[in-house]
């Protein structure tokens, strides 16, 4: 009666454990598109802002043709935020899918300890479910597998995560053009105003063209060095990072497994 009572305490443990390892998992889940949509509204501002100054650089303005500098700088000064914000996005995506990673592997090792335990079958295991139609696996008339095709309806072996991170790489692309396109404009006109230089290059337009995108060029690839490396570095996770701590986690856990056996 004791060793019924105690097996059964025991159960109610692991199924608690299981439950919360659950709940981390799915709220990690919902917390990444949170974070996503509030990223998302303050990237939607900045290509607002940066659509406005590009409707003023293509007016016909006389005042606003005498402030191209401006305008140029303002919008490489919008281009490297949204830059920034893209950055932000990619480091939370990745984090975000560590985390989901961390918990979904706790879980399937945890089930696979405890199966007998629990009452799960193996093919229920997390990570055991095959869940794929068997239609799925094969080709069509054009050779591709029917869930790799984009032209059906069909679901497909694609990781929802990944294509979140893609998102961010898309936006941190279309940043880096703006940066560079309107830094070599504001270059080019700066360098143009100067005399002495635009004389000494013989008031040849391509040659300035040309120095001012390699100047724009090097700046870039400087300044998005620094970000990047900066943002990585501050919003690193201590945990992910310490293999050493992990390392001893994992023997107090088997330790810990070999005492419940």
């Amino acid at each position: 009666m004791i060793y019924r009572k105690r097996k059964g305490n025991q159960k109610c443990d692991l199924e608690r454990t299981l439950n919360k390892l659950y709940r981390c998992r799915d709220m990690e889940i919902t917390n990444l598109w949170q974070r996503s949509i509030f990223l998302a509204v303050f990237l939607t501002l900045t290509l607002s802002g940066y659509g406005i100054l590009i409707s003023n650089l293509f007016s016909n303005n006389v005042f606003i043709e005498l402030n191209y500098k401006i305008l140029h700088g303002a919008a490489f000064a919008i281009g490297l935020l949204g830059f920034t914000l893209s950055v932000i996005w990619v480091l939370m995506a990745k984090g975000s899918k560590a985390w989901y990673e961390v918990y979904a592997k706790a879980i399937s090792d945890f089930e696979e300890e405890f199966k007998h335990e629990l009452g799960i079958p193996q093919i229920y295991l997390m990570g055991k479910v095959d869940f794929l139609d068997k239609d799925m696996e094969k080709k069509d008339d054009d050779g591709f597998y029917c869930n790799k095709k984009l032209s059906n309806i069909d679901s497909g072996a694609y990781s929802v995560s990944k294509l979140n991170i893609l998102i961010g790489w898309v936006f941190l692309i279309t940043w880096s053009v703006v940066i560079i396109l309107h830094l070599s404009a504001f270059i080019a006109l700066l360098l143009e105003s100067w005399n002495c230089f635009y004389s000494s290059i013989g008031q040849n337009n391509c040659v300035l063209y040309i120095i001012s995108a390699s100047l724009a060029g090097l700046f870039f690839t400087f300044i998005s060095l620094f970000i990047t490396v900066r943002l990585k570095t501050l919003s690193a996770s201590n945990y992910l990072m310490d293999f050493g701590y992990r390392k001893e986690n994992r023997e107090d856990y088997e330790q810990l497994t070999k005492i419940i056996k």
